[in-house]
Parts: C-alpha cells; sequence; structure tokens
C-alpha cells in the first residue's frame, strides 16, 4: 500500500507539472507574447503542445489514484526515485522555468545581442573570399541561413519584377529579408535608387566614422536562429542617434566595403524616430 501511495503522489505531481506547461503555453497564446519566442508559421505546434499537455495533464491526475495493481517488477527501468532529494531534484528541473515564466516579463532580444553576433560573424568572414555574398556576413555561419530556404520562386521573381522597376523600394515586414536579398544580390544594379526601410542602430566594430548598422531580427521557427539583417547607414544625423533606437530610414543605395566584401550602403536623407514596433521581428516568406 506505501509502494502504491507513493506512486500515486508521483503521478499526481508529474500531472500538475503537464498542467503547469499547458497554463504557460495558454497564457503565452492568449496574450500574444508567444510571438516573441516563435515564428508565426509554428504557432500550430505550440497549439498541439497545449491540448496534448493538458490530456496528459488530466490523465494522470484523475488516475493517479484509480491503479490499485501490484507492481510486477517486469520494467526496472521505470521505477520512481529511491530518494526524497533525488525526486525534488527531478521535478525542480521542470517547475522552475515553469514558475520562472509566470514570473518574469517577456522581453525581446535588443542590440546587444546584434553587436555580440555580428562580432562573431567577423572572424568567419575573414575566411570567405572576397567576392563572397554580402548575404552572408549578415547571417550567423552557424546557423541555417534564410535565403537557403525553398521560397516559392514565382514570388521571387514577382518581387524582383517589381522591386526592379520602381525607382523607390519600400520594404516591409513581409518582404524585408527578400528585398534585402535583391539588393544584396546586385548592389551595383541598385546604386541610385531610393529606399525606405525601419531597424534599430547598433554600433559594429567594422562600422567607423558617420556609418552605422540599421537592422531587424529575423526569424526561422524561434529566437534560437535569430539573424541579423539590415544595411549600413552614413549620415550626420545617424551618428548623433543612441544604440537600439528604432528608426525609420530613407535615403539613396551606394556601395561600400565591408570585411572585404562588396556591400549595400544607404545614404541617409531622411531618417524619423519611431516606436519600437508591437512585432520587432521580420519572418521568412514562405507561405504561413
Amino acid at each position: 500500500m506505501k509502494t502504491q501511495n507513493k506512486k500515486d503522489f508521483h503521478t499526481y505531481i508529474r500531472g500538475i507539472i503537464l498542467l503547469g506547461f499547458a497554463m504557460l503555453l495558454f497564457k503565452l497564446l492568449v496574450t500574444g507574447d508567444i510571438y516573441h519566442f516563435i515564428a508565426p508559421k509554428m504557432i500550430k505546434f505550440t497549439y498541439f503542445a497545449f491540448i496534448t499537455s493538458l490530456i496528459l495533464g488530466c490523465l494522470q491526475i484523475l488516475l493517479s489514484g484509480e491503479e490499485k495493481q501490484e507492481p510486477c517488477h517486469c520494467c526496472q527501468n521505470h521505477t520512481l526515485p529511491q530518494s526524497k532529494i533525488g525526486a525534488c531534484m527531478l521535478y525542480v528541473i521542470f517547475l522552475v522555468p515553469i514558475v520562472s515564466a509566470f514570473l518574469f516579463s517577456n522581453v525581446t532580444i535588443d542590440g546587444k545581442l546584434a553587436a555580440k553576433r555580428g562580432m562573431n560573424q567577423s572572424a568567419q568572414a575573414k575566411q570567405q573570399p572576397g567576392n563572397s555574398d554580402w548575404r552572408d556576413l549578415l547571417v550567423d555561419q552557424e546557423e541555417t541561413p534564410i535565403a537557403n530556404l525553398d521560397t516559392s520562386q514565382q514570388l521571387q521573381e514577382e518581387l524582383e519584377q517589381n522591386v526592379a522597376k520602381k525607382k523607390s523600394i519600400q520594404v516591409d515586414d513581409k518582404n524585408y529579408i527578400s528585398t534585402m536579398n535583391l539588393i544584396g544580390k546586385d548592389v551595383i544594379g541598385y546604386k541610385g535608387k531610393q529606399i525606405t526601410f525601419t531597424g534599430f542602430i547598433f554600433n559594429d566594430k567594422e562600422v567607423k566614422g558617420d556609418k552605422k548598422v540599421v537592422a531587424r531580427y529575423a526569424i526561422t521557427c524561434c529566437v534560437a536562429d535569430a539573424s541579423v539583417w539590415g544595411m549600413i547607414v552614413s549620415g550626420e544625423k545617424i551618428k548623433t542617434l543612441p544604440e537600439e533606437t528604432w528608426v525609420k530610414v530613407t535615403g539613396i543605395l551606394d556601395e561600400t566595403t565591408y570585411k572585404g566584401t562588396l556591400f549595400p550602403l544607404v545614404k541617409v536623407s531622411k531618417l524619423e524616430k519611431i516606436e519600437k514596433p508591437k512585432d520587432p521581428y521580420v519572418y521568412d516568406a514562405l507561405p504561413q
């Protein structure tokens, strides 16, 4: 009987943990804070995890007092923790992240991480040939570049045609990555065109003088694979603004050299400070 009560207790605790995890997912989904952590196309998997955890948690609690069979000792690998300390340590591993997520506010990644990732990329960029594509410098080499995903060829061609025939390029959240891709592929071809885009300012040690980087974080699946996408911007106005200031930049596309690579440069003609967007990230152009 003592062994059965112990087993019921552990089953009950595991049910509580599963319900806690389900409630955490529910909170993130209801508040919209889930978008601070994963891309919209991954939301369907979050709903699946929420429903599954909720059902399993309820079953664990309901069945915790119903199993009255004597142990057959046929599954020695599934034995309960032998000590109270071991049991506590096991459950604390799961409880601490859940409780912490409820207690602390959700924040988005900031420009400090962009600067750090930029420094890591600098070391990798030195190993690349001088004629390497500028996009390789913006994407963390240890991660899967968003540009390598199988985006719709038709959408890419339509965007390229639309951008190529325009004298003024408006970069919005939906086409942010694709537009940066197109310009990066043909820096000389887009030279002289006007461009308008938004982003936060951060300092790259390789960018000096009256130049700074204005960029956004791009996410493929979750914040763990976030990469920095943006352009070097030059002008008197930009150098006076502090790091992590969100701005809307309008300027003329030019060229510069960044770590020995041909790179787009935007000469500022108009600069506006803006509020940080509700969703500061941009996502790949794959169908959601």
